[in-house]
């Protein structure tokens, strides 16, 4: 579409391939899309796509760097067959006020940084946004003009990065890190009966399709010794959606008019909020030792249906499905990565 994106860059590499037309994703090396674990600054994210897998959900303007693990998975990644995609966002420049504008032929993004405390603390903040309903709107003049039935619609994503770092001394670090991206759409179609012999009146039907990603986190990197790291983090991530569709129609006098309407909502999702640490020891004669905990607490929300009709006066409303499960996990993990082939240092080193 002639707009730079994470994940279609990351299709182009060996052993990688778009999860098809108008679904996003990648599968690597014959895995399924969602044997991939996707994590933003260490958070997991459950959708990376907009529009049907037209575009990711990261803005390349705030991603700092990406890395794509294809085998021999590190133990502190965990929960995955298939790949580990890394995404780092940007830090932000804790020197100077800085940013970018891109104006795009479907989309427009702007991004920010810079220092809060100059050498200490900095923000970076960046927001993207498609304007397909705007472009829509002559279009649905124009198609009106020659139809009996009343159509208009509109669709369109954005998303919003953020992330202020505080560093504290030389040996410690915090991030702050917030992400929420929404893409929505709704199709209405309206139409009058002006025929006599028709029993309908008037009518309409209207769609809305939701969903939404949420990501929070809060990363503590401190320094124990030369050669010790750690590194905890605590987050929050969700993704939900929702689709409604609504039918309303009303009848002539025959003796006495009826309104009616019949409306079917689905919506489903997921959440996790989990807390998890990391040592590292590097160096360590030929040995690069890591170890950790992790513990994650699940809601699933597997699907909900609700429907709803009325006659007149009378309603009735049904839900199937109206119920969480809860799963909690504890993840505890060593890892040692070693060279067989060891030469102590020489006395002059």
């Amino acid at each position: 579409m002639g707009e730079p994106d994470v994940l279609r860059a990351v299709q182009m590499l060996p052993g990688v391939q778009s999860g098809g037309e108008s679904v996003g994703g990648i599968n690597v090396r014959g895995g399924s899309m969602d044997q991939n674990l996707v994590l933003v600054d260490g958070v997991p994210v459950y959708n990376i796509v907009h529009v049907f897998g037209l575009f990711s959900i990261i803005n390349p303007g705030a991603v700092n760097s990406v890395e794509l693990v294809k085998g021999g998975f590190s133990a502190k990644y965990n929960g995955r067959l298939s790949s580990i995609l890394d995404l780092k966002l940007k830090d932000g420049n804790n020197q100077k006020i800085a940013g970018s504008v891109s104006i795009g032929l479907l989309l427009s993004s702007i991004t920010l940084e810079g220092p809060l405390i100059k050498d200490k603390a900095s923000f970076l903040v960046s927001y993207r946004r498609t304007y397909f309903d705007v472009i829509y709107r002559p279009l649905k003049s124009i198609y009106n003009r020659k139809s009996d039935i009343d159509y208009s619609g509109w669709y369109y994503f954005s998303d919003l990065n953020s992330k202020i770092n505080f560093k504290i001394g030389n040996r410690d670090k915090i991030s702050l890190n917030f992400f929420s991206g929404t893409d929505k759409g709704r199709i209405t179609e309206k139409q009058v009966f002006s025929d006599t012999s028709e029993t309908l009146k008037k009518r309409s039907h209207i769609k809305k399709l939701y969903w939404h990603t949420l990501m929070s986190s809060a990363r503590w990197d401190h320094i124990v010794t030369d050669k010790v790291f750690m590194v905890t983090t605590i987050g929050y991530t969700q993704y939900s959606t929702k689709f409604d569709d609504q039918l309303n129609w009303e009848t002539k006098p025959q003796p006495e008019a009826n309104t009616s309407s019949l409306s079917y909502s689905q919506t489903s999702g997921n959440s996790d909020l989990f807390a998890k640490t990391i040592f590292e020891i590097k160096k360590f004669k030929n040995h690069n030792l890591i170890a950790g905990a992790d513990i994650i607490s699940h809601r699933f929300n597997t699907g909900t249906l609700n429907y709803l009709s009325t006659y007149n006066d009378l309603v009735q409303d049904t839900s199937i499905g109206d119920k969480n499960i809860y799963s909690d996990e504890l993840i505890l993990f060593a890892e040692d990565n070693c060279c067989l082939l060891y030469t102590s240092p020489s006395p002059r080193d």
